[in-house]
């Protein structure tokens, strides 16, 4: 700017020239070069390292977070999915062991062992459900529908004669479904 060929281009006085001097040992932007966003902004930048670093790495910071934060979340949702769809499944196979596959088994010859199996097996599947079932009123009746089918495969009599014959355990397959029942007759009294 002092070299300029006219002279409205150079400086002033020696005083501009000094304070643009003045200026570039200060770091700050200085009159000789034309005022563009990005001579600028490096000025900036270069005289505030520290924060603008800082800054940097706490912006950094925040989108790596918020990334973790939304795939563990994705991760939980399928987590979560796929418990529901356990869930679903072992009611379905609680269900299915002791309606339909315990009506077939039980007109075969010979079929009592198997037949106590599958009610021991039952009643495992109705009490794991029932430690997770929550506020589902609908869980909460096939639960208790499911605790009074076993209590009658566990004391009546079956086939040619023959049954399950225990009775202690029916009556606590029955009082288990009459503790579901009972809250769910208080909270729905004209139901």
């Amino acid at each position: 700017k002092a070299l300029a060929k006219r002279p409205q281009d150079r400086y002033g006085s020696v005083e501009q020239l000094s304070e643009d001097i003045q200026r570039y040992l200060a770091g700050l932007p200085v009159i000789a070069v034309e005022g563009t966003r990005l001579y600028v902004t490096r000025k900036f930048l270069r005289r505030h390292r520290v924060g603008v670093t800082a800054a940097a790495v706490i912006f950094f910071l925040l989108i790596a977070g918020l990334a973790g934060t939304l795939w563990q979340a994705r991760v939980a949702n399928r987590e979560r999915a796929l418990a529901e769809q356990r869930f679903s499944d072992s009611r379905k196979l609680a269900n299915y062991l002791l309606f339909l596959l315990y009506d077939s088994v039980q007109a075969l010859p010979g079929s009592l062992p198997v037949r106590a199996d599958m009610a021991g097996e039952s009643l495992q599947y109705l009490d794991r459900l029932a430690a997770a079932k929550g506020q589902d009123r609908a869980l909460a009746l096939e639960l208790a529908e499911g605790y009074l089918r076993l209590g009658e495969i566990l004391e009546a009599p079956l086939g040619g004669g023959d049954s399950l014959g225990n009775a202690s355990k029916a009556v606590e397959s029955d009082r288990k479904a009459l503790a579901i029942l009972d809250p769910l007759g208080r909270e729905n009294a004209g139901d």
